[in-house]
């Protein structure tokens, strides 16, 4: 399966500000948004989310570039519903723990439940890429590193939450930073349709 097969949300390249406005809110859950610090994403202390405020169909991807490795992890998140309901929020989560040198899968039940549906090791650095990708009930974390292509590092596969949602970002360390967040609804390759086959020519017949 392609990965990514979506494109750039946000490069963050304006005037510093809250991630909680226009194409961006907060997540309830967690506490205050992000930030944009330096034509970066960033939070002035630890555990700041914020979520991109369209609506993706079901099958989903998000992706971003970490710039500087804080000491504790960033989080994606996907088929995210409810964001502002801290009651009822649910997702799917892809966690880069840069303390635990990780790369792992989560569903996160409300209230504010995490659990593990994979894990595998990794080994993070500045410019490395992370994302996710869930397509029907399959869910995939992938890496690039600074100077290397997308890879799939760890899969799981969980039919709990099936319908679409936003996606969103977390950071866990007020000294991470991430920047070109993208992701959106998943775009399957197209599927050529069968050449019917040709009738052979037959030819002159000479009489």
């Amino acid at each position: 399966m392609a990965f990514p097969t979506t494109s750039l949300l946000d490069d963050f390249n304006r005037a510093d500000t809250t991630l909680n406005t226009g194409n961006w809110g907060q997540l309830d859950f967690v506490g205050p948004g992000l930030s944009l610090i330096s034509n970066q994403c960033g939070s002035a202390s630890n555990f700041r989310a914020s979520y991109w405020t369209t609506s993706f169909a079901a099958d989903q991807e998000a992706f971003c570039t970490i710039q500087t490795v804080g000491s504790s992890g960033l989080i994606l998140f996907l088929r995210l519903v409810s964001p502002l309901a801290q009651a009822s929020t649910s997702a799917y989560a892809v966690y880069a723990d840069f303390g635990g040198s990780l790369l792992q899968l989560y569903r996160l039940d409300p209230v504010n439940s995490y659990h593990l549906l994979a894990s595998t090791s990794v080994t993070w650095g500045a410019g490395d890429k992370v994302g996710g990708q869930i397509v029907g009930s399959a869910l995939s974390a992938w890496r690039a590193p600074a100077a290397g292509s997308w890879t799939q590092v760890v899969s799981a596969t969980d039919a709990t939450y099936s319908s679409g949602g936003v996606i969103g970002i977390e950071h866990e360390n007020a000294a991470t930073r991430s920047d070109d967040f993208s992701g959106g609804s998943y775009v399957a390759a197209a599927t050529l349709a069968p050449v019917p086959a040709r009738r052979p020519d037959r030819g002159l017949i000479l009489r």
